[in-house]
């Protein structure tokens, strides 16, 4: 490793934490965290200083990075503001609400030279890495339509609480899960230029908290007298520059089966199945299927510090404007009841 790097953290929740311990695993300087909510001072879980406020860390730590970990509709103005500071930043999925706050973002990185990383974590794991090694290498041939889902029979996160109140997550099971998902199929696809979407979502909890019932509830127990504005599930047919489709499927809580975090390429050569728990399998006529070996790679915050250091950025913010404009195409099409072009 390179000189190591002193990092602020802005947002404690689960997410920060783990950002925490595993820059601080690979021998960074954790110099500081921002907390939304009370006690203040110092965590004693962490060993940090917790501040109530961004300018609170950055004049007093002066970090050489930011890691933003704060609820969605606040990423923007931390990374900017770290930015300004003269900060590099990794900043958790989604970068913006809205693909005009991730242009605006990139620019403002550009402007200040420095790196501006998205937290695509996805694209760090080894299976993940194996899939692109096999595609990358034209086992498959051309790609030219990818399925891909991930459905949940009850899984919305902090239900009641900000994942599901649209002024802090900007959006629900599409911006949160679908993401993930739209980032893998589109980067088995080559991630080539998104033309038009025709999307729709759906609300099945939508203004009825009360009637939630789950065994497991992400982030603590269901708040009942919280808001729950945002949809609960999406489904989605993405059209590519060159002919290339996808179809993405996508919920948090449905009546009906779940589906595993799958996502499978079509090649005019031969077929790829890719699971989030770790299976990659090959399909080439009617041979049993063969499972690829994983490959290993600098993890998330290695290829952050890498980047810092004058490394290739692999979560680049054009690659998360992209993603931005796919979504946004996304709900505007389920708003107005029919296929939209995605903004170039």
């Amino acid at each position: 490793m390179d000189s190591p790097l002193s990092i602020g953290i802005v947002g404690l929740g689960c997410v920060g934490r783990r950002h925490c311990e595993q820059l601080a695993g690979l021998g960074h300087r954790v110099v500081g965290a921002v907390k939304r909510t009370p006690p203040f001072g110092k965590d004693p879980c962490l060993g940090i200083p917790v501040f109530d406020s961004l300018d609170g860390l950055l004049s007093h730590s002066r970090p050489d990075a930011l890691v933003v970990a704060s609820p969605n509709a606040l990423h923007r103005g931390h990374v900017l503001a770290g930015l300004e500071a003269g900060c590099h930043v990794l900043c958790e999925k989604p970068l913006g609400v809205s693909g005009a706050e991730v242009r605006e973002m990139a620019e403002a990185a550009a402007l200040a030279d420095r790196v501006l990383m998205g937290g695509m974590n996805l694209r760090f794991v080894p299976h993940f890495r194996a899939a692109g090694d096999v595609i990358g290498k034209g086992a498959l041939g051309t790609v030219r339509h990818v399925q891909a889902a991930w459905v949940r029979r009850r899984g919305i996160p902090g239900p009641g609480k900000w994942h599901t109140d649209r002024s802090l997550a900007g959006g629900g099971a599409l911006l949160d899960a679908g993401i993930h998902v739209l980032d893998v199929a589109w980067s088995f696809l080559g991630r080539p230029r998104p033309l038009r979407v025709s999307a729709t979502m759906s609300g099945l909890f939508r203004g009825r908290l009360d009637a939630y019932e789950a065994r497991k509830v992400w982030n603590g127990p269901v708040r009942r007298d919280g808001v729950m504005d945002v949809e609960d599930g999406c489904v989605a047919l993405v059209r590519f520059e060159g002919g290339a489709t996808l179809d993405l499927d996508v919920a948090w809580a449905v009546d009906g089966p779940e589906s595993p975090f799958r996502v499978v390429a079509r090649g005019d050569r031969a077929g790829l199945s890719w699971e989030k728990t770790g299976a990659v399998n090959v399909f080439i006529g009617e041979e049993p299927p063969r499972l690829v070996s994983a490959v290993v790679g600098p993890s998330l915050h290695e290829s952050f510090a890498q980047a810092v250091c004058g490394g290739a950025n692999p979560c680049p913010p054009s690659d998360m404007l992209t993603l931005a404009r796919i979504i946004d195409a996304a709900y505007a099409s389920a708003e107005r009841g029919g296929e939209i072009n995605v903004e170039s």
